[in-house]
């Protein structure tokens, strides 16, 4: 109710005087509500983002995150304009567009369906505005700055693959788009879905046929051209979130006002009043966080940064669109883009403006489009496949290239991993060793290259050998005589070895091993496998030697799926860690109840003639007798532990810059060499196995270890660390306020990590601290493993709260004055007022001239605001007068003049009827005898009134004696013709006079009727006297006209 009286104060009282006082701004402005809510429906406007905005406004969490957020964004402006003082250059960033054409089924380039040209020439003028460019005449040769930022239709799509940036899409049927387009709360975001790019790294524009079914090109007759979604990420959280977590987010324009044609040559369906491009400009605008400069509606701010448009240099202002009649007494700045003052002026943006887009794109929401490849004009993504990854020596594996490339890919480099290349496109190639192998891939474009590496991506077999897989193999149950004869044995109708719900619960394998000996893969040959659908795992298990040669304790076990094995196969079975042994020891299995069936393949023919497969019934092992001498085919892989280790409890592959590292191999197994190699590392190698080194400066550092194990081969590890610096901190300290809960603490890091914070006590972990009492608060800052405690305090203070104050003086003497104060903050406030019956209200009525205080008080009694007025009477109340004769004659004609003052607007009426009249001095002509009165009416230029009256006396003229006729009627008067007389009484005579006195006419009657022909008589002012039979005498003024 308090906004909506001071809407009337403002509508009637043009003497009201508004004052804003800010001695602290404590947060960003917003509209009024009532404002809000009158500019949400503003489908009329040229632009439709403060719709969309003002309706995100209404959600009170919304609309603090933004607060915050705008606070974030002057800190990075102020930073950005201290950068520029240094001279230091600022990046220029080229961002990818992609452009959805929605059309309802026309040809490329007929109708919605634009042309190619029609979309290219709005990136160059989107190019032109945002770097001043000197094209299509110089019309961006404004006063502004080169914003630094480019545009580019997308040359590279979300997938990597090379993309025109113009993406085609019949929209025929989606939300009724052919009839009405697009719709933002009804058809919107389901249009949009049709075709969307990850607006993390690419802007989506929409370009449509019409926007809320206000007509397409040849239909439309004014109405909304584009919007753009406000740049907050998710609608009302964190304004920081990625914005590719929000569905609406991107640019919408109708195809008639895009594209850039200056002179209307192309023949392209965009009406001349768009023809540059603009649209798509001032929405741009908006997409990098620009709001209007009209955003208050008001000519004054009292503090430009929490204000208006928040930035500074962009002059406060009300809507206007014309160019040649500035707003708010031609501070309006119309060349700005961001107004709506169309393409005739705009040709600009501030330097306050580049600021806040730069800051956005530096270090906010839509940072991420400076990093995006979207416009890189060449690539190269190497990638292959192999048509089988497990074969035989000897065996053909065939490659093919999958890669991508822009321009296209014209070289390709082949390792095989076996010391063999190729640069063939998608080659063929035998192995003749067996063993993992690593496959590498080298593609090229003259421009760019690209590797791709698959490690240990092909198996070869190489039975023959004596190995499983080429591995090392160190400790095998087999001979390479037996390799010939390896199968899985059918016994009596069983599989053996086999598990298939029968007495068999699991088998082991004995392995001779003398000393000590690590492993944790191993390889097994297994046959046929059934599985009959029901989930169930095989646990392999190592166990040590009992004393009766049989498998005893279990060292280590470990499940896998029955799922997950190969039949006919060898499979690589990792246990969950290094296990070592001493002495003999027991490879095997163990099977869950099941119906599963799983064979392994054996040898037959043992050369030292004892069978060494144990299998497992009833809880005991026992060794098959039948058949004789046969074992299971598994083979050991020496294990080598090649993870690093870094003292002082320092997280792995992360640490702290400027401290000394400490690696360790000293644990690993079965290594007789080491070699590290440290980059950017002090030193930069070293062969031994426990080596310190030191890194400066964070990032990424590369650390590699090549192990020599004990079969002789080199295994390589490689790992990245990341340095991380201690945070370096900023603080910025609001103190409390009347020993309230107001206190803030912000703290922000001078350097691009991401660190976290939490608040000691506080349950916080945000960079913020607020709401808090005075005293000590400490904060722990953390980057990556690297920490840091600080203790901040909170005084109290007493700060005074920004408040507006409205004076209304008293006018024409009269105790009509008034004063209102409004606090900007939300709270209960008590008011003491000075120089009048003070009341507890933010308002005083009824006031005389005079000096007036107010002082205001939170509910602790803590005052906040101290406020002095000074009321003077605004005019003063006229003190007129009549100038005009006490007595006139009848019909007789007189001026009358108003006395003092002269100024203002003087009403004259009369008591007789007569027509009103206006103005200081008038000319008056009475017909009716007797007393008539007059009066007049004076309002000055401030609104006071005065009135004044005089009585004037109509007398008969002079000679003639009257006493009057009963019930004498004249008629017509004036008259042409003829006069009509008539009485109640018998008349005798009557004669008619001119103004001289003159008898021009006169005749007897007989009657109490008569009729007076004066068609013959020249027109003018002439006095008819009529007498009665009994000496009665009447007369009146006569005009004859015609």
């Amino acid at each position: 109710m308090r906004f909506t009286y001071l809407l009337v104060t403002l509508l009637f009282f043009t003497s009201v005087v508004a004052q804003k006082k800010s001695p602290m701004p404590t947060g960003i402005q917003y509209l009024s509500n009532q404002k809000v809510e009158a500019r949400i429906h503003q489908d009329s406007e040229p632009c439709m983002f403060d719709k969309l905005r003002n309706q995100k406004l209404q959600d009170p969490q919304y609309r603090e995150d933004m607060m915050k957020f705008e606070r974030l964004i002057q800190k990075r402006v102020h930073l950005l304009r201290d950068k520029q003082k240094t001279g230091q250059k600022a990046d220029v960033y080229t961002i990818p567009i992609v452009f959805h054409i929605y059309h309802t089924g026309q040809d490329t380039g007929v109708g919605h369906n634009i042309p190619d040209a029609q979309v290219q020439s709005a990136v160059d003028a989107l190019n032109r505005d945002f770097r001043r460019l000197a094209t299509d005449g110089g019309i961006a040769q404004g006063a502004g700055p080169d914003i630094e930022v480019e545009f580019c239709l997308a040359t590279v799509d979300p997938n990597g693959d090379p993309t025109t940036g113009i993406i085609r899409v019949n929209a025929t049927g989606t939300g009724d788009y052919e009839n009405v387009g697009i719709d933002e709360d009804v058809n919107g975001l389901q249009l949009k879905a049709l075709s969307k790019w990850p607006t993390a790294d690419y802007i989506n524009v929409w370009v449509v046929r019409e926007i809320n079914d206000q007509g397409e090109f040849g239909e439309w007759n004014g109405g909304t051209l584009g919007y753009a979604y406000p740049v907050s990420g998710s609608s009302s959280t964190n304004p920081n979130t990625n914005p590719s977590f929000n569905p609406g987010d991107g640019i919408v324009v109708v195809n008639f006002s895009f594209g850039n044609d200056p002179n209307m040559s192309q023949g392209w369906n965009i009406y001349s009043s768009f023809r540059t491009n603009n649209t798509l400009t001032h929405e741009m605008g908006h997409h990098l966080n620009l709001l209007h400069p009209f955003n208050d509606d008001s000519c004054s701010e009292t503090d430009c940064s929490t204000q208006g448009d928040f930035v500074c240099d962009t002059p406060p202002t009300t809507l206007n669109s014309n160019c040649n009649s500035p707003a708010c007494s031609g501070t309006q700045l119309v060349e700005n883009y961001m107004d709506y003052t169309g393409e005739d002026c705009a040709n600009m943006f501030t330097e306050g403006q580049k600021l806040r887009m730069r800051a956005v794109l530096e270090g906010f929401s839509r940072s991420s489009l400076t990093s995006s490849v979207g416009c890189n004009s060449t690539f190269a993504t190497a990638n292959f496949q192999a048509d089988k990854t497990e074969v035989g020596l000897g065996e053909t594996v065939t490659f093919t290239d999958i890669s991508t490339g822009l321009p296209a890919l014209n070289s390709w480099t082949w390792d095989f991993g076996d010391g063999n290349t190729s640069d063939q496109q998608n080659p063929t190639h035998s192995y003749t060793s067996g063993g993992f192998k690593t496959v590498t891939l080298t593609v090229s474009n003259g421009t760019n290259t690209d590797v791709e590496i698959k490690s240990d991506y092909i198996l070869v077999n190489d039975e023959a050998s004596g190995t499983l897989g080429g591995i090392c193999d160190t400790l095998r149950n087999y001979t390479e005589s037996e390799l010939e004869n390896l199968t899985y044995y059918v016994s009596g109708g069983d599989y053996v070895p086999a598990v298939n719900g029968g007495t068999f619960q699991g088998f082991a394998e004995k392995f001779q091993n003398s000393g000590d000996y690590v492993f944790q893969d191993f390889i097994i040959a297994l046959g046929l496998i059934v599985d009959d659908g029901a989930p169930s795992n095989v646990n392999f298990v190592v166990y040590e030697e009992a004393g009766n040669g049989a498998p005893g304790n279990q060292l280590i076990s470990g499940a896998v799926p029955l799922s997950a094995l190969t039949e006919n196969s060898f499979n690589r079975i990792s246990l969950p860690s290094p296990v070592e042994v001493t002495g003999n020891f027991f490879v095997g299995f163990e099977f869950e109840p099941t119906t599963d069936t799983m064979t392994v393949f054996c040898s037959q023919f043992r050369d030292n003639g004892y069978n060494t497969v144990f299998y497992q019934s009833g809880g005991g092992w026992g060794v098959f007798a039948d058949p004789a001498y046969f074992s299971m085919a598994l083979a050991t892989i020496p294990y080598t532990e090649m993870d690093f280790s870094i003292e002082e409890e320092n997280q792995m592959f992360d640490f702290c810059t400027n401290e000394e590292l400490s690696f360790g191999a000293s644990s690993t197994y079965n290594i007789t060499s080491y070699q590290w190699e440290f980059q950017t590392g002090n030193p930069q190698s070293s062969v031994d196995p426990n080596p310190s080194v030191s890194f400066s400066g964070g990032g990424e550092k590369t650390v590699a270890l090549t192990a020599t194990g004990r079969c002789g081969g080199d295994t390589l590890r490689q790992v990245s660390l990341f340095g991380y610096e201690y945070p370096d901190l900023a603080t910025t300290i609001v103190d409390s306020d009347c020993a309230e809960e107001n206190g803030s603490i912000t703290v922000t890091h001078n350097g691009a990590d991401q660190i976290s914070f939490n608040w000691i006590d506080q349950s916080n972990q945000t960079n913020k601290l607020e709401g808090v009492a005075p005293g000590q608060y400490v904060l722990e800052s953390t980057n990556g493993p690297c920490s840091r405690l600080d203790t901040f305090e909170i005084e109290e203070i007493n700060t005074m709260l920004a408040n507006d104050t409205v004076i209304i003086h008293p006018r024409c003497e009269k105790n009509n004055g008034q004063i209102a104060i409004y606090m900007l903050d939300a709270g209960n406030y008590t008011y003491q007022w000075t120089g009048a019956q003070s009341v507890n209200n933010d308002s005083l009525i009824n006031l005389g001239p005079g000096n007036y205080g107010v002082e205001v008080r939170l509910e602790n009694n803590c005052l906040v605001a101290q406020e002095s007025f000074v009321l003077e009477n605004i005019g003063e109340t006229p003190n007129v007068g009549i100038d005009a004769p006490d007595t006139v004659e009848l019909g007789a004609s007189f001026n009358v003049s108003g006395q003092f003052p002269s100024e203002g607007e003087h009403n004259w009426s009369f008591s007789d009827g007569q027509d009103e009249q206006t103005g200081t001095q008038i000319s008056v002509t009475f017909n009716d005898l007797g007393d008539i009165i007059i009066r007049l009416l004076v309002e000055n230029a401030f609104g006071c009134v005065d009135s004044a009256q005089k009585t004037i006396h109509v007398k008969q003229v002079t000679g003639i004696i009257e006493n009057k006729i009963a019930g004498l009627s004249i008629f017509p008067n004036p008259a042409g013709s003829k006069i009509y007389i008539s009485a109640k009484i018998q008349l005798a005579k009557f004669k008619l006079l001119d103004a001289l006195g003159r008898e021009i006419e006169s005749t007897t009657v007989e009657g109490d009727k008569a009729t007076l022909d004066v068609s013959g008589i020249a027109m003018g002012s002439y006095l008819l006297v009529v007498e009665s039979t009994k000496g009665f005498i009447s007369s009146r003024r006569i005009v004859i006209s015609r």
